[in-house]
């Protein structure tokens, strides 16, 4: 997949001033469409058993082409 076609946010990511974050993102089976679910989580505890969900969206093929820049 090369095109993230739905992105929402649900937290903000707070990056400690000292330690660090574990992150994941998952990306779910491709579907009959060819699209994925994708999430992002965070765990700042050593334990990683506390996540927290920040995104969720969906990813897809065919995004590679003509689009505008963001720069």
């Amino acid at each position: 997949c090369d095109l993230v076609e739905e992105l929402t946010l649900e937290a903000p990511l707070i990056l400690p001033e000292n330690g660090s974050v574990q992150i994941q993102v998952w990306a779910g089976a491709e579907d009959a469409s060819g699209r994925r679910e994708l999430t992002l989580h965070s765990s700042a505890g050593d334990d990683g058993v506390s996540w927290t969900r920040h995104a969720t969206g969906i990813l897809r093929t065919g995004g590679l082409g003509g689009g505008a820049s963001l720069a």
